[in-house]
């Protein structure tokens, strides 16, 4: 959305975008800020705005490209802006471990002058989604993880560790709910997560060695 922009030395273009991530994660949103007027911008800026001001939300890092960033306040500042230059800020953002999945939206507004009115804005959407696997088809429990490691050895959610798990797991290895989810079913450790025959056969091994 633009501004008119017909008093000011430049006019600015800001642009944005989002990302995923899940409670307790983090998130980085990029930003675009392009000079499409004639004239030089003097310490044109960024300030956030939208779910960045829930107190409960920080900036856990910041890269300001050729501008600086102020992690406290939410702004971004370069010195100067020549015609048909950009600049390409990002913050990342610590998503709190409370966070209910759904979409979450950080807003922007382009300055030329800090004192005056923006001349254009932006948003952008980080989508928070629940970090622990669905039920598999057929069962009526989500998967659980027992043991705390991050791996989701109760297949069928009914609290223990046993042979129906590996069975309902072999079963159900190429459901959509295993493979979008492979970090949860890496039993075979191995990276990039892939789920596969070879983790039935880890989740098997993990059996044995438990009687």
């Amino acid at each position: 959305m633009q501004f008119e922009t017909s008093d000011e030395p430049a006019t600015l273009q800001l642009t944005a975008s989002g990302d995923e991530t899940t409670p307790g994660g983090a998130a980085t949103v990029e930003f675009s800020l392009t000079n499409t007027g004639e004239a030089t911008a003097d310490t044109p800026g960024i300030q956030l705005g939208g779910i960045w001001t829930d107190p409960d939300w920080e900036i856990a890092s910041a890269d300001g490209d050729d501008g600086d960033w102020s992690e406290v306040d939410g702004f971004w500042q370069v010195d100067e802006l020549a015609p048909q230059e950009s600049q390409s800020p990002a913050v990342t953002l610590a998503v709190p471990e409370d966070t209910s999945p759904g979409e979450y939206v950080v807003e922007a507004d382009a300055y030329v002058d800090i004192e005056a009115d923006p001349v254009d804005e932006a948003s952008a959407t980080i989508q928070v989604a629940d970090d622990e696997p669905p039920a598999l088809p057929g069962e009526e429990n989500p998967p659980q993880d027992l043991d705390s490691d991050g791996l989701y050895e109760d297949v069928n959610g009914d609290g223990e560790f046993t042979i129906a798990d590996v069975q309902l797991f072999f079963q159900h290895r190429n459901a959509d709910v295993v493979q979008d989810n492979p970090e949860s079913f890496n039993f075979d450790g191995e990276e990039p997560a892939d789920v596969s025959i070879s983790d039935v056969q880890a989740l098997f091994q993990l059996f044995q060695d438990q009687r």
